[in-house]
């Protein structure tokens, strides 16, 4: 058992040491507990295919460190050309940590879900900051939405409300209204009307008419 342990071991090594390795500079931040480290590695055409070619690791003791590895872009021959490491760490356990990378390299350890924690930029490689994974603090954003009855979500109907008063008020108010004539102002069926107009000739009672009458013919 002892000598099968230590043969993997032995494997695992020479897997570390065959492949190319990168060194990660960072700096470790004034806080306690786990944060994430990010960074971005070029390589020239036809060297990596996948990124299971790439592995995370603890410099000093060679173990893998679970990582999340996104292709950025790739060469016109398939090959990768840029991608984006992403890995855990911890304050209160200092390590160093390499890339190493190569086809005798295969990633074991893998994530793809992310927790909220601070994100440190690195340099892998030598390679400069990218401003795109800038020292950020990642919190959470919490929205409450209250759904409960207020007037002042209603302001606008009291307005408007006026205004259609208002309107119908004043339609109202400037509306002429016909004046009600008495019973039998128009003449009811079989009767004369009560107050009929002076024919010609005539005149009311003790007024002359106001049509006068057609002269009398000579003879």
């Amino acid at each position: 058992m002892k000598k099968t342990l230590l043969l993997f071991f032995i494997i695992e090594v020479f897997a570390v040491i065959a492949g190319e390795q990168l060194n990660i500079d960072f700096s470790y931040p004034a806080i306690k507990g786990d944060f994430y480290i990010t960074g971005k590695i070029s390589f020239p055409t036809g060297i990596i295919y996948s990124d299971d070619n790439i592995s995370v690791r603890d410099n000093k003791t060679g173990e893998e460190i679970p990582s999340k590895i996104t292709v950025i872009e790739r060469w016109p021959d398939g090959s990768i050309l840029e991608v984006e490491i992403l890995f855990s760490a911890n304050t209160e356990r200092r390590r160093n940590y390499i890339v190493a990378y190569g086809n005798d390299i295969k990633r074991r350890k893998k994530f793809t879900q992310t927790a909220v924690l601070p994100i440190i930029n690195a340099s892998i490689g030598k390679t400069p900051q990218t401003t795109e994974s800038i020292n950020m603090p990642v919190g959470e954003l919490l929205v409450k939405v209250d759904k409960s009855p207020d007037v002042r979500y209603y302001w606008y109907v009291i307005p408007i409300g006026t205004l259609l008063f208002l309107t119908l008020y004043r339609t109202v108010k400037h509306t002429p209204h016909p004046i009600p004539l008495p019973k039998g102002a128009r003449g009811e069926k079989g009767n004369p009307h009560p107050n009929p107009l002076p024919q010609r000739g005539e005149g009311r009672k003790g007024q002359p008419s106001p049509y006068p009458s057609p002269p009398k013919g000579r003879g």
